[in-house]
């Protein structure tokens, strides 16, 4: 009898998550840190600025998200459970996911203006920025529900699912006039 072995499936998928779970919060970190070197305002903005980034994409992305609950996006899928509980997607209109898409890329572009005062580590952060996009972002493939962004599923707001009420439920219901 063989001993069992335990193995784990990496994919290149989990390593590049794996490694942007950890890149992403050292480089606020460091971000943090090069702004409170220039002046201690500007560090306390880029905190509050990086809370309140993490709060909007945790509150109506991340809580949406399929990965909710999930290592599959890094970090985030595993600590949103923590703060907000699952939300659904009906009725959730398309403008917010675009106002996150376009919060992200602000977020990138902070941080990669920070990271210009201090020059020797510009091109980590240039490098992530673009090996994130071209990966992540790129035909709204992986993140969150930019999915739900692409030019045959536009509406105005995820459609609500119908529900079936069948004739033993409508009988087994109290009529509205007895409330």
């Amino acid at each position: 009898m063989r001993p069992h072995r335990f193995r784990m499936h990496v994919t290149p998928y989990h390593v590049f998550y794996g490694f942007c779970a950890l890149l992403f919060p050292l480089l606020c970190i460091g971000a943090i840190w090069i702004a409170a070197a220039r002046h201690l305002a500007f560090g306390l903005f880029t905190v509050g600025y990086l809370a309140a980034w993490v709060w909007h994409s945790f509150a109506t992305t991340c809580s949406r998200c399929h990965f909710y609950g999930t290592g599959k996006c890094g970090i985030p899928g595993r600590v949103v459970p923590y703060f907000f509980k699952k939300r659904s997607l009906e009725g959730f209109p398309l403008w917010r996911i675009k106002a996150n898409l376009y919060s992200d890329i602000v977020l990138m572009i902070y941080l990669n203006a920070i990271y210009a005062l201090h020059p020797a580590l510009l091109l980590l952060t240039l490098s992530a920025t673009a090996i994130v996009w071209l990966v992540v972002y790129r035909h709204n493939r992986f993140h969150g529900l930019l999915y739900l962004l692409e030019p045959q599923r536009r509406q105005r707001t995820i459609p609500i699912k119908a529900v079936a009420v069948t004739a033993s439920a409508r009988q087994s219901a109290p009529h509205p006039s007895a409330y």
